[in-house]
């Protein structure tokens, strides 16, 4: 119990971080952000910065999710 809690715990504080890098990204250079997104069609995240962060995001607000509900769901039953 005290390991889901744990996992919770670090999903949810990387979730935070990708969410306030995303909020940030408007702030970063525009040729730096030229070069980050000159291929969108790659998953690297060198040269397509922008859409690998949102799947990212996507992904680990999705086990995010699934591991806070798991959680309270043995906490209450």
């Amino acid at each position: 119990m005290q390991t889901l809690l744990y996992i919770s715990v670090i999903l949810t504080l990387i979730n935070i971080y990708l969410i306030i890098y995303i909020g940030t990204l408007h702030l970063y250079p525009k040729a730096w952000t030229e070069k980050t997104n000159s291929n969108p069609k790659s998953l690297n995240p060198r040269v397509n910065n922008q859409t690998c962060v949102g799947i990212t995001v996507t992904i680990t607000a999705l086990l995010m999710c699934f591991s806070w509900g798991i959680y309270f769901y043995y906490l209450i039953f």
